[in-house]
């Protein structure tokens, strides 16, 4: 497993949904020190890809309760000096 702030250009993998968040503005945003595997396993469920530095998520693996957390704007960013977070698109 590596974190996401190391997914390279062309690589797709899976994370913790809870590892997304949406800002007050519906921008989605990663946390980069979430860890990420190659395939979906256990709760890792949220698809991410890279292509050309652009982050791209996939939730049709997600459970329903998390996708309407996120519009809903419940996850929010926990502040943490270690994690910087990663823009993506839906």
């Amino acid at each position: 497993m590596k974190e996401l702030k190391n997914m390279t250009n062309g690589e797709i993998g899976y994370t913790a949904p809870w590892g997304m968040y949406k800002d007050e503005n519906g921008q989605l945003w990663l946390r980069d020190d979430y860890l990420y595997t190659l395939k979906s396993k256990g709760t890792f469920t949220l698809k991410v890809s890279k292509e050309n530095n652009i982050l791209t998520v996939d939730t049709s693996l997600c459970d329903n309760k998390d996708i309407e957390y996120w519009q809903s704007g419940k996850y929010g960013f926990h502040e943490d000096k270690e994690s910087a977070p990663l823009k993506v698109t839906e």
